[in-house]
């Protein structure tokens, strides 16, 4: 089971597949962009999590999807639906996909970051325009999506240049980053991360923690290549990012006071430097913290640890991956000040910083190792990034 959990993540990262997309005006390509590659969406699609949606923590903006702005300490099924797949939280707002490739959002909207025309506050879910999505990653004020052609879309806040199409003028709806090469994307504070089908990694948006891992401090509105091929994943926080490449290597960049890069020192670093070990499979990256799984089934965290974000029964910061307790850990978040992780038994379990409930352990105490999730079966959770709260995909009945 573990080699086909490797096999899975492996096809996830570099298939995306095919499907019609109803497209407005674009600008130009990118110079140096190629065309779309023969696809295999259907295939990669088959197995990403699908089931019902549940969410749990902080509930201010109405981004649990709820209907209402009260915080859960419990995992609280979002509606009856069983075809949500890939969530993704931002500091105030969620997405998600559906199995028929559409894209829904919900939550705060002051920048349009849920990217429905408006800047209105949504308690429940809004579709998108659109029904050619295969996924979305949800930033501070700003999101992105894939779409089964390779396209990429951001919308939202745009003032540090976020989504790409070389402006700072926000989008309420939708617009296209340059090029039909696009594979997978993080949206992070200010700024956005994504991996092409050739397997090299961009970045653009703000850089004032040198997010962006392009040896610089200056900002970008255009997506601007970082060195290296090979990328396999990205995952973009607030002033750190990492990827993994090809191999199972484990690259960090950007501000390192906290020892979130992983490199075992708090030197910033503005380029790409690896991280120990060479069998990765998964990296999420928390606002100061940043959680990774192995190909045998462990689960590492480095960097801050107040509130015990890092799961290993302390609070003290760690400038190296120290594993959390147990060896079947499937999946991994990492949030705003804490941290969640999915067990092969499908047990959730979340660690750190409980205000607002989102460790969903039916408490607000916080907690230095793994609590499990009261009464939550899941295939799958939710990157978080600078989230207080929580989500997770349970499969249907």
């Amino acid at each position: 089971m573990a080699r086909r959990g490797v096999l899975r993540s492996a096809l996830l990262a570099v298939l995306v597949g095919l499907g019609p997309a109803l497209l407005p005006t674009v600008h130009a390509p990118l110079a140096g962009t190629t065309g779309n590659p023969v696809s295999t969406f259907a295939a990669a699609a088959s197995f990403l999590p699908v089931g019902t949606l549940s969410a749990w923590g902080l509930n201010s903006a109405a981004q649990l999807g709820l209907g209402d702005t009260t915080q859960r300490t419990t995992a609280t099924p979002v509606g009856a639906l069983t075809t949500w797949r890939g969530p993704a939280g931002g500091t105030q707002h969620s997405c998600a996909t559906r199995t028929d490739n559409t894209l829904w959002c919900w939550g705060g909207n002051g920048s349009g970051q849920l990217g429905d025309g408006t800047t209105t506050q949504r308690t429940s879910p809004v579709q998108i325009a659109g029904t050619a999505w295969s996924a979305v990653s949800a930033g501070d004020t700003h999101s992105c999506g894939v779409r089964t052609d390779n396209t990429l879309w951001c919308w939202g806040a745009n003032g540090s240049g976020q989504i790409g199409d070389g402006t700072t003028t926000s989008r309420p709806n939708p617009t296209q980053v340059p090029g039909a090469v696009w594979q997978s994307v993080s949206a992070g504070m200010s700024y956005t991360c994504a991996v092409r089908t050739d397997a090299t990694l961009w970045c653009w948006g703000g850089n004032s923690g040198a997010q962006l891992g392009i040896n610089t401090w200056n900002e970008s509105s255009t997506p601007v290549q970082l060195t290296g091929t090979g990328w396999t994943s990205v995952s973009a926080a607030s002033t750190h990012t990492c990827g993994t490449r090809t191999g199972g290597t484990l690259w960090c960049w950007g501000t390192n006071y906290d020892g979130k890069v992983g490199d075992g020192a708090t030197t910033d670093r503005l380029a790409p430097v690896q991280v120990a070990g060479t069998s990765w499979r998964k990296v999420a990256t928390g606002s100061q913290h940043t959680c990774a799984t192995r190909s045998d089934n462990t689960l590492w965290c480095w960097g801050l640890n107040s509130g015990g974000r890092l799961g290993d029964g302390t609070t003290t910061q760690r400038n190296a991956p120290v594993q959390v307790a147990g060896t079947i850990w499937t999946d991994v978040s990492a949030h705003d000040s804490h941290s969640c992780g999915l067990r092969s038994d499908r047990t959730a379990w979340c660690w750190g910083v409980n205000t607002n409930g989102r460790l969903g352990d039916g408490t607000t105490t916080q907690r230095t190792a793994p609590v499990q999730v009261t009464g939550l079966s899941a295939t799958g959770l939710g990157h978080g990034g600078r989230a207080q709260h929580t989500l997770a995909i349970t499969p249907p009945p």
